[in-house]
C-alpha cells in the first residue's frame, strides 16, 4: 500500500495499513514471487492464491496488479 502510494496509485483503505479493513485488497496479474511472504493476518483471510492484502506485504522487484475497484 505506502509503495502504491509512493507512486501516486490511488489504494482504498480505511484502517491505516492496519490490515482489519480489506479495502487495499489486490489481485497480483504479473510478479507474485516479488513480494514478501504472506503475512500471519493475512493466512487468516479469506483471499485467493493470487491476492494480498497491500498493506500487509512488501515488493521486492516488479509486479503488476489490478483491483476490483479501478
Amino acid at each position: 500500500m505506502f509503495a502504491l502510494k509512493e507512486h501516486d496509485i490511488p489504494i482504498a483503505s480505511s484502517c491505516r495499513g492496519y490490515g482489519a479493513c480489506k479495502w487495499c485488497k489486490i489481485r497480483i496479474l504479473k510478479g507474485i514471487e516479488h513480494l514478501s511472504k504472506k503475512s500471519t493476518h493475512e493466512k487468516n483471510t479469506e483471499l485467493a492464491e493470487n491476492e494480498r492484502l497491500s498493506c500487509q506485504c512488501k515488493t521486492h522487484g516488479d509486479i503488476t496488479i489490478d483491483t476490483s475497484y479501478w
